[in-house]
């Protein structure tokens, strides 16, 4: 069951501390290390995309995660929830704000992040080539 729009109000218990912050584009690839994190209360829901007019695949139920907060994000950021790194995404209106509540759609974030570490069991050979 989804809770949203005006109803959020009324269940300040879904609220939890999420980790918002930057991350500038690698030259070649990837991401630099992360910037201006900030901690904000906000709600995290799985949803059917079609309920928020995110844009899925018509052939089958595709769940989003959502954030909702009431506090407005700022362009090319991204979130850990659950140590997991997402990219967050405006779906604009309507959907995007409801019940006084920004609503962003998270997508996984794939490829190298800031947080890789060397694998001490792994060998590449020749000092690893650094």
């Amino acid at each position: 069951m989804n809770v949203y729009g005006e109803m959020l109000a009324f269940f300040p218990e879904l609220k939890r501390p999420i980790t918002f912050f930057t991350m500038k584009p690698g030259v070649l690839a990837g991401y630099e290390n992360r910037a201006g994190q900030v901690i904000i209360d906000a709600i995290y829901m799985p949803m059917k995309a079609k309920d928020i007019g995110y844009e899925g695949d018509a052939l089958s139920e595709k769940i989003v995660q959502t954030v909702w907060t009431e506090v407005k994000l700022v362009a090319n950021v991204f979130a850990r929830i659950d140590e997991k790194d997402y990219k967050v995404v405006n779906i604009g209106k309507p959907f995007g704000y409801e019940g006084n509540f920004n609503v962003y759609v998270l997508e996984n974030l794939v490829g190298i992040k800031d947080t890789q570490v060397k694998n001490e069991a792994v060998d590449l050979g020749k000092s690893d080539y650094a």
